[in-house]
């Protein structure tokens, strides 16, 4: 029987080195996709006109900054032109397809649309940004635009007592696309207000700052007959009636209020129905 001889140092030294080639290839596999990576980033931040479907083709494969894209497509938005617009849709479009979780991409996507005129894809848009972040107050405001938008004043109202009871930030914002529709005093107290003095003061004080007498005298009477109210807020009108020629009128603001600050307030709006 022939022993078998001692195996070669050769041969464990190749086996040895295997891995090693192995390691290498991958080491090499690795640094490609590197490279590749970087110089895709590279070609879209130094050609401002490359092309959109290859740009979104690298956006599907992550290799795009979201936040670069983001702030690119509201330029163009901002634009108007169709072509831009209609750039600004389909970069919005993917970029909520790498987020769809997200409500603001929604609503990006929604104004956009509604910027076009696409009022259908808008609502649903709008709709899914608000079911996904329904106190999220900058949605609920882009909300707000586009229900008064499309004529939907009740809709529109009823998002913006959600943004008052839900935060005081966005107060002015939303006061001020109240007036910009020109809607009558009575719907904004009946239906774009909540049921709290914070929200109504803070929206008298707002007309106090414009000197808008006509709206100021009913939204006292609407104050007045549901809340009490603090002197610093009486002071302030009775200030302000005086300074524009109205003293008989802030004595009786100033006399009536003081009795109705002792006596229960008596809810309702009849007067402005």
């Amino acid at each position: 029987m022939q022993e078998k001889g001692p195996v070669s140092s050769s041969s464990n030294t190749a086996g040895r080195r295997r891995p090693r080639k192995v390691g290498n290839i991958a080491l090499g596999a690795l640094s490609f996709a590197v490279v590749l990576c970087c110089g895709a980033r590279l070609l879209l931040d130094a050609c401002p006109a490359f092309p959109v479907n290859m740009g979104q083709r690298l956006c599907r494969l992550s290799l795009c900054d979201d936040r670069k894209l983001t702030t690119e497509s509201y330029y163009e938005q901002i634009d108007g032109r169709p072509e831009f617009l209609n750039r600004a849709i389909d970069e919005f479009a993917e970029l909520l397809l790498r987020d769809s979780a997200a409500p603001g991409r929604w609503c990006d996507l929604g104004a956009a649309l509604a910027q076009a005129g696409k009022y259908g894809e808008a609502k649903y848009c709008l709709g899914r940004a608000v079911e996904l972040g329904p106190y999220s107050p900058q949605n609920l405001l882009d909300a707000v635009s586009f229900y008064f938008e499309v004529g939907e004043s009740d809709r529109a109202l009823s998002y913006g007592v959600r943004i008052l009871t839900t935060v005081r930030d966005y107060d002015e914002a939303l006061f001020s696309e109240y007036l910009r529709r020109r809607l009558p005093i009575a719907e904004i107290l009946r239906n774009g207000m909540p049921g709290n003095a914070r929200a109504g003061q803070a929206f008298f004080r707002f007309l106090l700052k414009r000197g808008d007498t006509a709206r100021l005298a009913a939204t006292w009477a609407w104050l007045v007959s549901r809340f009490p109210l603090d002197d610093q807020l009486v002071k302030e009108y009775v200030e302000f009636l005086s300074r524009n020629g109205l003293a008989q009128k802030a004595s009786e603001v100033s006399s009536s209020t003081s009795v109705r600050q002792h006596s229960a307030p008596t809810p309702g709006l009849a007067q402005f129905r």
